[in-house]
């Protein structure tokens, strides 16, 4: 899909001379809230609608159109968070905010995740809580206003661009950024292929034309104009082509970038050069054979010979004239004919082997036919040899790999099973007779479900042999053993292909029984720590607000001693610290929970910054629009606890960037810098240590551990006096390579 070059909607400017007022629901069961607010958001231009509960909420929203909705989050009978829930469920995707004032952080993150478009606090200061949500408002209705107007702008031009005879692309720094339907059909590529950070624009480009192709690509980067020009091309499947290209200097995403448009004239240059072929046709057709034809006397000399015949024996057709046939033949079958030369065409036989001029053999395929007199005397031969030197090399090829397969699949430690196109059995490995009890004698023929698959699990079985048709599949499941035992499997299935057609499905099952056994243990332990874990970091809560009230009844009994003040002060600090110690152990306890899956980062940083404190006074730039990542709920705590930091050592703080940027192929850098102090080298040696640092010591710790359990690594590189630098590095793919890390759409 073709992407608008537009800022992002996150740096939108609040206008609150806007002439329309905006139309806000506003949901709170407190009266004297619901008034108060409508009054103030109405000193802002904001008209605003006010219901007491959810019920009435999804009432006057199916009645009547809002701009926005705003909702407390405990309300009478359901909670804002299930209105939010039931709303966006509902596919309403009306802007939505929660403006409450006695969540907690994990609520906002709730409410960020269930997709809520902004969290506002109703603690603090009225003028300043009700000035930021007039703002919130009308940021979150012109954000919407921002992506609605792009969807129409994408949906215009990619309608024009779809429906266009010729083939059309846009191509930019590091390749091709969007090809129409036609540049699909014409060329055999898919979408996803063009898109493909590996994907080389070249490859379209026959071999004669990639200088032009350069030439031309240098000159638009370069802001030069370049005309109309012809090109020859190569299809996915190798078919040429002929085109004439026409392309021009875009921006494209802020990025330069190259506009081509591409009209197919295969048709017309075909249909010229069959006229040109046809004229010469008759006079060329033995010199441009493939094969290697020839005519013989009745002495077996040669007496003529086409051009193929360098391209088969080394020699050109005066090399060949004159010589006998035997001439060309290896020395042990040259002498066995050369007494009875002609013998040989009269008992038919074949010639086989040639020898190379350069010395090596030359294995052929021979068709001849006798020259006759008009009395039936043979007056010589004419023919063809055909050079099968390949097709003897390949059938050797096949030999040896059919050896090596048989090898591998007798000695493979796991059961295997090759399988025909038709699901049955051909042949299994003894590891396949050990796990399942079966001998190739019992089960050949037979299809493998009806063998090994146990009841309740035959539709699966049809899923993973769809999938096995479409290419690679693994999974984990069971299967029946002969004595109808059930036991775990992971199973991985390939289909063989023999000349770009299907033969047969090659199947490979690895006994889980084990390692099943062993991770039922492994979460059964863990369920203890955590339940234990749980329980005591409540106890341990509950004693320390016990131990900190004491220590306030103390100081109110004490009065003016300052020596015990100071020690009650201290005992505080301590009780504190062990509060941080608990939250920490908390988070610690998530690592690895949560299954990974693709996280907006730009969402992310957002709502960090929202719950950070702090922050007045200071620019968070967050560029990372377009950026997915492979994490969980956890990289929140990351950029929050980044920004923590800074809020709190890095002295004098004006400005924080997040960004991201390209390191090759297969490798990005996520950066999070701040202007502040910075860090001395003899700070960061031990930075990510444990309990290491100005503050607990665990922040830094667990951002490292979080990066550890994403396949990260995360390095402080900023310089002392300018700001500290936070570099996580992501590879593209992890040791099993089945998700990428990252996703980078801009």
């Amino acid at each position: 899909m073709i992407k608008s070059a537009l800022e992002s909607t996150a740096k939108a400017i609040v206008d609150f001379t806007a002439e329309a007022p905006l139309k806000v629901l506003y949901v709170d069961g407190e009266p004297g809230s619901l008034k108060v607010t409508e009054q103030r958001l109405g000193m802002c231009q904001i008209h605003v609608e006010t219901v007491q509960s959810v019920d009435e909420a999804f009432r006057e929203v199916e009645r009547e159109r809002y701009d926005v909705v705003v909702s407390d989050y405990l309300i009478p009978g359901k909670d804002g968070l299930e209105f939010l829930k039931e709303l966006r469920e509902k596919g309403n995707t009306i802007p939505f905010i929660v403006f409450t004032e006695r969540g907690t952080e994990e609520v906002a993150i709730k409410a960020l995740n269930l997709g809520a478009d902004l969290y506002v606090d109703k603690r603090g200061n009225p003028e300043t809580v009700f000035l930021e949500l007039a703002n919130g408002i009308r940021q979150v209705v012109e954000r919407r206003k921002a992506e609605n107007a792009v969807k129409e702008s994408e949906h215009d031009w990619a309608v024009l661009a779809e429906e266009s005879p010729n083939m059309i692309f846009i191509y930019s720094v590091g390749g091709v950024v969007y090809a129409n339907q036609e540049c699909v059909r014409k060329t055999g590529y898919s979408r996803e292929e063009f898109y493909s950070s590996g994907f080389d624009f070249l490859t379209l480009i026959a071999p004669e034309s990639r200088n032009l192709m350069k030439q031309n690509l240098k000159k638009h980067l370069s802001r030069g104009e370049v005309e109309p020009y012809e090109c020859a091309m190569v299809t996915k499947d190798g078919r040429r082509t002929v085109a004439v290209i026409s392309t021009r200097h875009v921006k494209y995403n802020g990025q330069d970038a190259i506009l081509g448009i591409v009209t197919d004239i295969t048709e017309r240059r075909r249909m010229e050069d069959a006229l040109r072929q046809s004229e010469k046709r008759s006079r060329d057709i033995a010199d441009v054979a493939g094969d290697w034809i020839w005519e013989l006397d009745s002495e077996g000399r040669y007496t003529y010979s086409n051009y193929a015949v360098k391209n088969v024996l080394g020699y050109t057709p005066d090399e060949v004239l004159g010589k006998h046939f035997y001439d060309f033949f290896p020395r042990e079958e040259r002498e066995k004919v050369q007494e009875v030369p002609m013998q040989v065409f009269a008992r038919k036989e074949r010639f086989t082997t040639f020898v190379h001029k350069d010395g090596h053999l030359v294995y052929v395929e021979t068709r001849g036919i006798p020259l006759l007199s008009s009395d039936g005397q043979v007056l010589g031969y004419r023919g063809s040899d055909r050079d099968i030197s390949e097709s003897k090399k390949a059938e050797k090829a096949m030999q040896e790999s059919e050896e090596k397969f048989k090898r591998l699949f007798s000695q493979n430690p796991e059961a295997t099973c090759y399988l025909d196109v038709d699901l049955r059995i051909q042949d299994v490995n003894p590891r396949f007779e050990k796990l399942f009890g079966y001998t190739l004698s019992e089960v050949e023929g037979k299809r493998i479900d009806d063998v090994i698959i146990q009841a309740g699990k035959h539709d699966e079985a049809r899923m993973l042999n769809q999938k096995a048709a479409e290419g690679y599949v693994y999974f984990d499941t069971e299967r029946r053993r002969k004595d109808g035992f059930i036991i775990p499997v992971s199973v991985s299935a390939a289909p063989v292909t023999v000349g770009n057609k299907p033969a047969g499905y090659v199947v490979t099952y690895k006994d889980m029984s084990e390692t099943r056994e062993a991770q039922e243990r492994l979460n059964m332990a863990m369920e203890k720590l955590r339940v234990v874990g749980s329980l005591t970091r409540h106890d341990i809560r509950n004693k320390l607000a016990g131990l900190n009230g004491y220590a306030y009844l103390l100081k109110r009994k004490i009065g003016d001693n300052e020596q015990v003040l100071e020690d009650l002060k201290e005992m505080e600090a301590c009780s504190q610290q062990i509060l941080n110690i608990l939250e920490f152990s908390l988070v610690y306890e998530k690592l690895g929970a949560e299954e990974l899956k693709y996280v907006n980062a730009e969402k992310c940083v957002n709502d960090a910054v929202m719950l950070a404190t702090g922050l007045k006074g200071v620019k968070v730039t967050n560029e990372c629009h377009g950026l997915l990542l492979l994490a969980d709920s956890l990289l929140t705590q990351v950029f929050y606890n980044l920004i923590h930091n800074s809020t709190k050592y890095a002295g004098k703080l004006t400005r924080i960037r997040i960004h991201c940027e390209k390191a090759g192929e297969n490798e990005l850098k996520l950066v999070y810098e701040d202007d502040g102090v910075g860090m001395s080298d003899s700070t960061r040696v031990n930075l990510f240590k444990e309990g290491c640092g100005k503050g607990t010591g665990y922040g830094l710790y667990l951002i490292k551990k979080i990066c550890d359990a994403y396949g990260w690594t995360i390095q402080e590189t900023g310089k002392e006096g300018t700001g500290a630098q936070f570099t996580m590095t992501i590879p593209r793919r992890g040791k099993d390579a089945q998700k990428v890390r990252y996703v980078l759409n801009k």
